[in-house]
C-alpha cells in the first residue's frame, strides 16, 4: 500500500468514526445533566472531623468547671494535752496558735513540736503526723463564749469609749506592709509583745499585757505593761480564736480599736491602717 491509499483509508476510518464517538459525547452529557440524584450512590465517607471537633472545642471555649472540694485529711486519734487556739490560713504562710503547759507557740506547716509534725491546716483544724499516723487537733468553743448577734451588740454597747475622766490617745498609723510584716513573720510580735490569758471560774476575761518593747510599734500605739485587753471594735474577747477572727480578715480592714482595762479604767486604742 502506498502512502497515498493510507492516508485515504485513515480518513475514511475517521468519517466513519466521528458520528459514534459524538453520540456517545453527548449521551454522556445528557446523563450527567438529568439523571436524578436519587438514582446516584455517593461513594462511602467517615466523617473524621466531628470528635476532633469536640476536642477542639474543648481546648478553646471557655468552659468553667465547678472545682472539687479539697478533701481533707483523715486522722487517727487526737491530741490531748495541747489546746489549738487558733488558725491562719494563707497561699504561703499559713500556720497555728497552739497553747499547753509551756505556753502560746506559733506552727507553720512542717513545723515539728513534742514529735508530732504539723502536715496540715484547715479553717478550724490542723493535722498532725507521728509515727506514721495522723492526729487531729481541734478548736474547741467554749458554752460562754460570746455569739455573733444580740450578743455582740450588748459588748458593743458595754464599751463605747468609758466616761470623760479616761485617758485619751490620738490614733495610730501603721501601712498595710507592716501588717503584712507581722502576718509573715507572726513570731515578731512576741518579740516586741507578750500577752496572757486572764481567766474566772474558766472563762477568760481579757488577755494581760506583761511586758512591751520600748519604742516598739506596740509601745507607740499605747499599749502599757499591766494593761488588760477587755475588746476588739467593742466585741468582748473571750478566746484567743476571737482574736484571729480578725487577724484573719486583717488585709481588709482600714483601721481597730482596742479597749483596754487600765488602774480600773476602760482606754479605748485607735489604729489606723493605710
Amino acid at each position: 500500500m502506498n502512502l497515498q491509499s493510507g492516508n485515504l483509508l485513515r480518513t475514511i476510518v475517521l468519517y466513519l468514526l466521528m458520528p459514534f464517538a459524538a453520540v456517545k459525547l453527548l449521551y454522556s452529557i445528557a446523563g450527567y445533566l438529568y439523571l436524578a440524584k436519587d438514582d446516584v450512590t455517593p461513594p462511602a465517607t467517615r466523617n473524621l472531623s466531628y470528635h476532633y471537633s469536640l476536642d477542639l472545642a474543648s481546648k478553646i471555649l471557655p468552659f468553667k468547671t465547678k472545682s472539687a472540694p479539697v478533701k481533707q485529711i483523715e486522722a487517727n486519734d487526737r491530741i490531748k494535752d495541747i489546746t489549738l487556739k487558733g488558725t491562719y490560713l494563707d497561699d504561703v504562710n499559713s500556720f497555728i496558735v497552739i497553747e499547753d503547759q509551756l505556753g502560746t507557740t506559733f506552727l507553720y506547716k512542717g513545723d515539728r513540736y513534742m514529735g508530732y509534725v504539723l502536715k496540715e491546716i484547715y479553717d478550724n483544724r490542723a493535722v498532725f503526723e507521728k509515727n506514721g499516723k495522723h492526729y487531729d487537733l481541734v478548736i474547741e468553743e467554749k458554752s460562754g463564749k460570746s455569739k455573733k448577734g444580740a450578743a455582740r451588740s450588748e459588748t458593743a454597747s458595754r464599751y463605747t469609749g468609758g466616761t470623760g475622766g479616761e485617758e485619751s490617745f490620738a490614733p495610730v498609723s501603721v501601712t498595710h506592709e507592716e501588717v503584712q510584716s507581722y502576718i509573715k513573720n507572726p513570731n515578731k510580735i512576741w518579740r516586741n509583745i507578750r500577752i496572757q490569758e486572764m481567766r474566772k471560774n474558766g472563762q477568760i476575761e481579757g488577755f494581760r499585757v506583761n511586758y512591751v518593747k520600748k519604742g516598739s510599734f506596740f509601745d507607740q500605739a499605747g499599749l502599757k505593761s499591766g494593761d488588760v485587753i477587755k475588746a476588739i471594735d467593742g466585741s468582748e474577747i473571750r478566746t484567743l480564736s476571737d482574736v484571729m477572727r480578725y487577724y484573719n480578715n486583717i488585709n481588709n480592714l482600714d483601721g481597730l480599736t482596742l479597749t483596754v482595762m487600765r488602774g480600773g479604767q476602760e482606754i479605748d486604742l485607735e489604729f489606723n491602717i493605710n
